[in-house]
């Protein structure tokens, strides 16, 4: 299995575990409306944004977001790698176009590697 097929299948995980996480807190939260409305899109935007943290796909396809600049990966780079996800039209094109690094890996400096 080639690198683009590890971030893709990685990538279809991370989604799964956070639609299973949205809703489990839809489920078991009270439902007072506008609170949980509000409760369940935090969780959901914070696990989009530190999922390469968090998330379970590049765990499972051992895999890993590395920093292309001299210095480790920081948060603020795994934060801007993930922010750009909400403007999912611009990375489905460049995922789609097999591009290599994706718009959020080139604007935080970052690359995915395999695992030793």
């Amino acid at each position: 299995m080639n690198l683009y097929q590890r971030r893709l299948r990685a990538y279809i995980c991370d989604q799964v575990f956070i639609a299973f996480i949205g809703s489990f807190i839809t489920f078991w939260i009270p439902d007072v409306y506008p609170l949980k409305t509000i409760l369940v899109y935090i969780v959901i935007s914070l696990l989009f944004v530190f999922k390469d943290i968090i998330g379970i796909g590049k765990r499972i396809y051992k895999i890993k977001v590395i920093s292309t600049l001299p210095n480790d990966l920081n948060m603020w780079q795994i934060v801007l790698r993930n922010i750009t996800v909400f403007i999912w039209p611009i990375e489905a094109y460049l995922v789609l176009m097999r591009q290599k690094l994706r718009l959020g890996d080139r604007l935080a400096k970052t690359d995915i590697a395999l695992k030793e």
